[in-house]
């Protein structure tokens, strides 16, 4: 399923908080199941996103837009 509409506006404001974040964010491809984003990290940049805590950026920046949904991290392969 393509990636919601919010998604863009959630991921720049997700920059804005923290460029760290923003920059790991940039390596995901988000995956969108209707219910769940799964952020699919290639390499070992998923356990870099996990130790940095950069899911709680984006878990407010969801918030800020009024996005309730549910993050999963993976690596890719």
């Amino acid at each position: 399923m393509p990636v919601p509409v919010w998604w863009p506006q959630v991921a720049a404001t997700t920059r804005q908080m923290r460029r760290f974040t923003g920059m790991l964010l940039d390596l995901a491809t988000p995956d969108w199941d209707g219910y769940t984003i799964t952020l699919v990290f290639p390499g070992e940049s998923a356990a870099v996103w996990r130790d940095s805590c950069s899911g709680r950026i984006l878990t407010a920046a969801l918030r800020h837009h009024g996005v309730h949904v549910a993050v999963n991290v993976t690596a890719a392969g």
